[in-house]
This record gives C-alpha cells, sequence and structure tokens, in this order.
C-alpha cells in the first residue's frame, strides 16, 4: 500500500510503496534522501540505498558547484558577497561531510548485512516507482516477494491432497499397498469406468489421489520446493491454472498412450509448473539474475530428470502422464508469463480465460479421441481383469459383447481362442462337459495352432460322458498329427487322465489310453 510523508527539509508531500528494500526515500523536490522508520523496513540493502545516496549527493555538488559559479558572477557585478556566502557555503560543506560519511561506510569491507553478503551485484535490478518517482534497488528474491508476498496455492494443494489421503485411509484404503477396487470410488483414471460409464471426470479428480503414503510423500515434497518458486514468478492465479491445466493434459495423455493403467496423483500437474519456469527463465523482458537461472535450471533437470527416469525404469509409473503435464506447462508458461513491470489487469484476465479455454479444449479433445480411437480398451481392460481372478466365463462375457475385438484388436484371433479355451476348462471343472466341449471347440475354430490344447479337454470330455470311442479316436489323432504339440500340453493330457485313474472315474479306459496311445509303460502309471 502506498504510505505518505513529509521530507525533513522542504516539507514536500512524498509518496512510497512498503518495499523490503531499506529506509531511504528521496524527495522528488529538493534531493534530500529522507530516513523513514515504520515505513520502508530494513533488510539489509542499506548499503545499496547509501550508495544511490551518494550518486544523488554529486548530482546536487554538481548543481552547487554551477549556482557557485553563476553565484560569482552576481558577486562581481552587484557586491553582494557576504550573503550569498552565507547562505551557499555552509549548505555545500554539510553535503560534502554527509558524503565522506557515506564514502566511509560504503569502503568498509565487511558487509553491512547477511543479505548483502549473499547477494552478488549482478543480483540486483533497478525499479522505478511511478508514484513519488523514487529509484530504488532491490534484489530479484526480494521483488519476487514484492510482487508475490504471500503464496496461497501452494500449501492449499498439499493441504488437499493430505486430507484426501487420510480420508482414504480412515476409509479402509491400505496406505501402503491399496487395491484397485478400493481406490475406484475415489476418482482414479481407470479407462473401463471413463469411457463405458462416461466418467470424465476422473481425468480431473485423479491428479488428488495418491497410490500409498510413499507416493504422496514423494509428490507433496516436490510440490513446496517448485511450487514456492513458480507461484511467486507467476502469481498464486496463473499458478493455480498451471498447475490444475497441466495435471488435466497429463491425464489426457495417460488415457491415450497409457489406456491400459490405472493411475493417480498429481506428478503430471507437478511436472507442469516444473516446465513452466523454462519459458519464464527465457523471457528475455525480464533479465533475470545469472545466478537465479542457474539454480532453476538444475532444480528443473533433477526433478524432470528423476520423473522421467523412474518412469522408464519401473513399468508402473505413467510417464505418459509426467511428458504430456510438463509439455503443457511449457505451453501454458508462455502465455501467462510476465514482465517485471506493471501489466493491465484486464489483459491478464484474458490470458486466464484463454488458459481456461485450453483445459476445456485438452477435456473435449479427450472424450471426442477416446470415443473414437479407445472403443475396444474398455473391454480388454475388463478382461485382463477378469483373466487375473480366472473368471474365464466372464471374460468370454465380455468378449461375446464386443466380437469386434477379434477382428480388430492385434493377436485378438489369439486372444478370443485362449479366452474361450479357458473358459471350456472352467466348464469341465465345473462338470458342465457338453459346454466345455461346446466352447472348446469355438477355440479351435478360432485359432487351431494356439487352441490345439483345447482339443485334449474335448477328449477327456467325451471320456468324461462315457463316449470312449470317440475319446480314443480324437486322443489318437492328436498324438500323430503333424502339428508340433506343446510338451506342456500333451503332459497336461496325460495328467488329467492319471487324476481320473486316482478318482476311479473311468480308471480302466483312462489306463488303456495312457498304455496304448501315449505309449506309456504300467510303472509310469
Amino acid at each position: 500500500m502506498p504510505q505518505k510523508f513529509k521530507c525533513a527539509r522542504c516539507k514536500t508531500d512524498l509518496v512510497v510503496l512498503k518495499l523490503d528494500i531499506g529506509k531511504f526515500a528521496a524527495c522528488p523536490q529538493c534531493g534530500e534522501w529522507n530516513e523513514v522508520p515504520g515505513i520502508l523496513e530494513p533488510t539489509g540493502d542499506s548499503l545499496n540505498c547509501k550508495i544511490k545516496k551518494k550518486e544523488h549527493i554529486k548530482e546536487i555538488l554538481s548543481e552547487n558547484d554551477e549556482q557557485s559559479q553563476e553565484a560569482d558572477k552576481n558577486i562581481q557585478t552587484e557586491n553582494t558577497l557576504p550573503d550569498k556566502e552565507n547562505k551557499e557555503i555552509p549548505e555545500k560543506a554539510e553535503i560534502k561531510d554527509e558524503q565522506q560519511e557515506i564514502e566511509q561506510d560504503t569502503n568498509k569491507e565487511k558487509p553491512l548485512s547477511p543479505d548483502s553478503a549473499t547477494h552478488s551485484p549482478q543480483d540486483n535490478i533497478n525499479i522505478t516507482l511511478d508514484t513519488g518517482k523514487v529509484e530504488v534497488l532491490m534484489t530479484y528474491r526480494e521483488y519476487l516477494k514484492q510482487i508475490t508476498p504471500h503464496i496461497y496455492s501452494t500449501p492449499l494443494l498439499i493441504i488437499i491432497n493430505t486430507l484426501i489421503f487420510l480420508l482414504m485411509s480412515f476409509s479402509g484404503v491400505s496406505i501402503f499397498t491399496p487395491e484397485l477396487t478400493k481406490l475406484l470410488p475415489w476418482g482414479i483414471k481407470y479407462t473401463p469406468l471413463i469411457l463405458d460409464n462416461n466418467e470424465w471426470w476422473r481425468l480431473f479428480t485423479c491428479m488428488f489421489v495418491h497410490i500409498g503414503i510413499f507416493h504422496l510423500i514423494v509428490n507433496m515434497t516436490v510440490l513446496w520446493i517448485i511450487g514456492n518458486i513458480a507461484e511467486r514468478s507467476y502469481g498464486s492465479i496463473a499458478f493455480t491454472l498451471i498447475y490444475l491445466v497441466s495435471g488435466l493434459a497429463g491425464n489426457v495423455a495417460s488415457l491415450f498412450l497409457n489406456a491400459f493403467v490405472a493411475s493417480a496423483g498429481a506428478s503430471g500437474a507437478i511436472m507442469g509448473i516444473t516446465g513452466a519456469l523454462i519459458p519464464f527463465m527465457i523471457n528475455k523482458d525480464l533479465a533475470l539474475p545469472q545466478h537465479f537461472t542457474r539454480r532453476t535450471a538444475v532444480l528443473i533437470i533433477l526433478i524432470s530428470g528423476m520423473s522421467l527416469g523412474s518412469g522408464f525404469i519401473m513399468n508402473y509409473i505413467d510417464n505418459a502422464g509426467h511428458i504430456g503435464g510438463f509439455l503443457a506447462g511449457i505451453g501454458t508458461g508462455f502465455i501467462l508469463r510476465k514482465p517485471l513491470t506493471p501489466v493491465d489487469e484486464g489483459e491478464r484476465r484474458k490470458k486466464y480465460i484463454g488458459v481456461l479455454g485450453i483445459g476445456v479444449l485438452i477435456l473435449i479433445t479427450g472424450i471426442i479421441g477416446g470415443n473414437m480411437f479407445l472403443k475396444n480398451v474398455a473391454p480388454l481392460l475388463q478382461i485382463e481383469e477378469h483373466w487375473k481372478n480366472q473368471e474365464y466365463e466372464k471374460a468370454l462375457g465380455v468378449l461375446t459383447e464386443h466380437p469386434e475385438i477379434l477382428s480388430e484388436v492385434p493377436d485378438g484371433q489369439k486372444l478370443g481362442a485362449v479366452i474361450y479355451g479357458n473358459a471350456g476348462w472352467e466348464n469341465y471343472l465345473k462338470g458342465d462337459f457338453e459346454r466345455c466341449i461346446s466352447l472348446s471347440e469355438k477355440a479351435f475354430e478360432i485359432d487351431p495352432v494356439v487352441a490345439l490344447y483345447a482339443r485334449y479337454n474335448i477328449a477327456l470330455c467325451y471320456l468324461r460322458l462315457g463316449s470312449i470311442k470317440k475319446s480314443r479316436d480324437l486322443y489318437t489323432e492328436l498324438e500323430n498329427a503333424d502339428i508340433k504339440i506343446e510338451v506342456e500340453n500333451r503332459n497336461g493330457a496325460i495328467q488329467d487322465l492319471k487324476d481320473l485313474i486316482k478318482q476311479d472315474i473311468h480308471a480302466d479306459e483312462a489306463k488303456n489310453i495312457l498304455l496304448e496311445i501315449f505309449k506309456l509303460k504300467q510303472d509310469d502309471i
């Protein structure tokens, strides 16, 4: 806020801003440097202010010398030397005494404050204040604190992420190895629900959900480190927009490039604010101090390097989200970066609206593109989930609802044959031999090579149903087939027959098949 006070010499009203740069202000009327305690708080840059005061005093001395020369001319013509000397010389002597005092202070080798010891001259930036026309010298870090005195978004985002994690843990979600089924209600990115149920809001909510306490701690630590710099550089509103739009872009990229992976976390958004520092640093209008750009560049390389490197090393880390967020952060950073001088608020608001529009466009792209190019992803993920749980009949149900998988998905024929074959075996274990035969024949029809083992299941079912001749004929055909049969499939068929002997189910028939067709010895049975 602007502060008013009066010049100690001429009583002119001065207007200054409350800057953390020292406690000296120059009067635009008489040039006097006024010490203003209580209005401008000292932070160790009083040396810079004294240097400026010294330069200003030199200007005053120069002006006084010109006035003295003019006065000498007037003395010669008007003979008024005593009064003029009594008025000018004491003032000139007073200024010289003050100049000598300042030179002694500035020539001291010991720094005046801790700040002056740690800041190099290149860290200083000239800022001209229109109010009062006071020119001051401040460090870049102090200027960042001036344009963004307080950061709100970074701590607020950390609180929100932590609070959601606590609520998840209280609801029964494991803090170390949470299960997918328990994470789904909290809004993680899961392609089947996004595409089939149109739950596109998951692309936004998943950036606030973390899978395990280690995941949360790492992300929040990095957010605090990089957020302090980025939020002060861009301001809280611009920083928040960059965070949200980058997180959304990262999740959309993950949807397309890692559709088969359920994911969550703030990594994409954090990579976005990291990338946003790049256009800020390379802005020539800012003329940033070299030490600031060097340190920030090292920080960007460390964060992006660790995030992307871990994604390439560990398969469970979603690198698509990292890359998408990083690129979105660079793009929004070019739009929202601001110069050191004040800018029109109306122009800023237009940029904010523009970035919001980009976020909406990214979401629309995800929706349209997802429905066009990812329509088979959701059923494939459902099949995969059923497969992990050995629910082959349910997997077959998904395949039946989406028969286009067989023709449109790479290796869809092989996938279909395996699903039908395993679903047939699941029915064999349930005692439904007729359905086992039906599904196994379908598997062999889809891909005879992949589903050759399914014919052993058919022969076994014939035996269980009492069709001994059909069973023997099929076993004989398989043993004499030109197609190379996998050893594990043949051994599996032999083991199935041995199990029937142990259970005394068609034991004599099974024993004869092993002896006569598979050529086993009596001791091997």
